[in-house]
């Protein structure tokens, strides 16, 4: 299963409050609420666009999750802790906009969510703060149990197909298709998204990806952003996994590399003992591995001509003299 997280930003289009608001509110609460006590604004949750990731929903996907996200509490900074919890999403709706395209030709098509706070006096300098567009961006979680390559349709969970992410065929841009959603767990006030507007961050923190697949994945993440992208925690894990594997596949390289150019330059002294070893020393500090076991192997030749092995263990052949017969009379 992806976890998946969106960053996308805040509005207030929808800061009045309505009786129906009101009753909706109310089913959530356990205390009446009024129009005075709570404050009101929109989120647009997710959309259909490719993001920077090269990843985007399926219209069906987002009309999936719009039901999932009603009651769901909003948090700050993901820090899972309940004196944290700001807001609570007590209506969501699917928005068409019929003169707007994506890059696929579809009609743009985002998941808006209507959410409330208390009015209170620790939640004034957030509202204060979202009132004058400093609070815009939030990110929003979800999971979804498919992520097809918009090419040729293969999960790119458990295969990785022939396609690249990111390059196009016949002028499509492939990416992948996040569909069959199957929980929506949180959405969070955040700092810095991932995108300049309205941006996206994803984490595959619970997938079953393969290891080597997802660190792949986590990888071409990277190379497709610029200067101004966030990687999520769980993408971190696994960038610092892959970075201590290849430490350690460094410094056993590096010991079989100095082993090499020992043996080498022990030949070379034995083999050609009027060249200075110095030079030789310099020569070697520069070659790689392989160029060092193409000369261990020139080298051992060579020493195998200069000085044939002696067999130890064949049977002396028997001489007609006795022992100390010279001393015989």
């Amino acid at each position: 299963m992806s976890k998946i997280k969106k960053d996308f930003l805040c509005s207030l289009d929808g800061s009045t409050i309505s009786e129906k608001d009101l009753e909706k509110i109310n089913s959530l609460a356990r205390k009446t609420q009024t129009q005075e006590s709570v404050y009101v604004f929109n989120v647009v949750l997710c959309d259909n666009e490719i993001d920077r990731d090269f990843e985007r929903f399926s219209v069906d996907a987002l009309n999936l999750l719009a039901p999932m996200f009603v009651g769901k509490t909003g948090i700050l900074d993901h820090n899972m802790q309940a004196n944290n919890q700001v807001a609570r999403i007590f209506e969501t709706r699917i928005e068409t906009d019929l003169l707007k395209k994506t890059r696929v030709g579809e009609n743009y098509t985002k998941l808006v969510a209507r959410a409330y706070m208390a009015r209170t006096q620790k939640n004034q300098d957030l509202i204060a703060e979202i009132d004058a567009g400093i609070k815009k961006e939030v990110s929003v979680g979800c999971a979804v149990s498919s992520v097809k390559c918009s090419v040729c349709g293969q999960d790119l969970r458990q295969n990785r197909c022939s396609h690249k992410i990111g390059e196009k065929y016949k002028n499509e841009v492939c990416h992948g298709v996040l569909g069959n959603p199957t929980d929506a767990y949180e959405w969070s006030f955040v700092a810095v998204p991932a995108q300049v507007g309205a941006g996206v961050t994803k984490s595959f923190g619970a997938s079953k990806v393969k290891g080597e697949q997802k660190v792949r994945s986590v990888i071409e993440k990277v190379k497709s952003m610029d200067d101004d992208f966030m990687i999520t925690r769980d993408e971190l894990d696994v960038l610092k996994g892959e970075i201590s594997e290849l430490k350690q596949q460094a410094k056993d390289g590096q010991f079989y590399k100095d082993s090499l150019r020992c043996d080498v330059l022990k030949m070379c002294a034995t083999t050609m003992p009027n060249v200075e070893m110095k030079t030789v020393e310099n020569v070697l500090s520069r070659a790689s591995a392989s160029e060092l076991a193409l000369l261990k192997s020139a080298f051992a030749e060579k020493m195998a001509q200069a000085i044939p092995p002696t067999i130890q263990l064949v049977p002396q052949k028997q001489s007609n003299k006795t022992i100390n017969s010279e001393f015989k009379m």
